[in-house]
């Protein structure tokens, strides 16, 4: 299954877990471009270690072997988003392969991510243990194929950790590229003038 979201917002959400989005599905390819995750909510506070997520909760399973998962989010921002578990506030992944972590890939490049503790949180399934390390980090400038590689943003590669990287834009790029916060305007704004 493919899912590609491009150009919106999508906030004041809440559900459970996974505030804005809820998915549970192996072989799953998600790309996210230009989006503004802002004020979702996963309700939910104890009772099962997987509550949590609250812009999106990612449920991942299968063979770790063949079952591969390529989540994408590019030039996004994740603002004001809140799981009431304290688990993945933006991102919670939860992996329940027969063998570790898969082969999952999750890339984001040019990323804004608001807050600083519990922003991503990863959970094993099979030991119902989990934390931020148990995250499923990035891929980094050195992966392959490279991070940067959607023009205009094929410049430079910096890491910046769980946050993905930081592609610069390429040289030469008629019309420039201001790599500003993404600031969509709420559905209800879109119609002032």
């Amino acid at each position: 299954m493919e899912v590609h979201v491009q150009d919106t917002f999508i906030g004041s959400n809440s559900a459970d877990y996974g505030g804005a989005i809820y998915s549970i599905k192996d072989k799953m390819i998600m790309d996210f471009n230009r989006v503004t995750f802002e004020d979702n909510r996963a309700l939910k506070t104890s009772g099962w270690f997987a509550y949590g997520g609250g812009a999106i909760q990612l449920y991942w399973f299968g063979s770790a072997a063949t079952d591969a998962t390529k989540v994408t989010i590019r030039e996004s921002t994740f603002r004001n988003n809140w799981a009431a578990s304290d688990r993945g506030h933006h991102i919670m992944q939860i992996w329940n392969y027969d063998a570790g972590k898969g082969n999952t890939t999750f890339t984001t490049v040019n990323t804004k991510f608001t807050g600083s503790s519990n922003i991503f949180w990863g959970t094993d399934y099979k030991t119902s243990s989990g934390n931020e390390n148990y995250f499923i980090s990035p891929r980094t400038c050195s992966s392959s194929p490279a991070p940067c590689s959607v023009h205009p943003f094929v410049g430079t590669c910096t890491d910046d950790n769980k946050n993905g990287v930081y592609c610069s834009c390429a040289a030469g790029h008629i019309g420039g590229c201001a790599l500003l916060e993404v600031s969509l305007r709420r559905p209800e704004q879109a119609l002032q003038m």
